[in-house]
């Protein structure tokens, strides 16, 4: 938010939004109303950038081999069946430098992302749940 000399002649304020850089002004008695409207909209529109971000950037992989080549080759998450053991992520970390990032809660709709048979990603015993992997960048 910008108030000068000249904002305040014109009994006005300049609003910038960091996510896209455009530019508002708005009267100072309808400021609190824009000001609201304004932050609903940044926080939509960037939890919608993320959320499309995400989906485009995760990945299934059935072994750790499709794992190395998608985290080595591109960019973002991957989905895979995993046994619990800590040696099995230990495993992904010391080969590719990725750690599960995340264990989703929502474990029915993280299965219908593997298309594989329920064995470990690492050692190819039964897995119980999916975990998704990734890099820290």
């Amino acid at each position: 938010m910008e108030v000068g000399p000249r904002d305040i002649e014109n009994n006005q304020a300049v609003l910038v939004r960091r996510d896209n850089r455009e530019k508002l002004f708005a009267a100072f008695d309808q400021l609190e109303a824009v000001v609201d409207q304004l932050l609903n909209s940044i926080q939509n529109d960037m939890l919608t950038a993320a959320r499309d971000f995400m989906e485009t950037n995760s990945f299934a992989a059935a072994d750790l081999a499709e794992m190395e080549k998608i985290i080595t080759e591109k960019r973002g998450f991957v989905y895979a069946w995993w046994c619990g053991s800590e040696e099995c992520e230990l495993e992904a970390k010391e080969r590719m430098a990725a750690t599960i990032r995340n264990i989703p809660l929502d474990q029915e709709g993280a299965r219908q992302r593997v298309c594989s048979e329920a064995k470990c990603v690492h050692c190819g015993r039964d897995a119980q749940e999916v975990a998704i992997f990734a890099r820290a960048y």
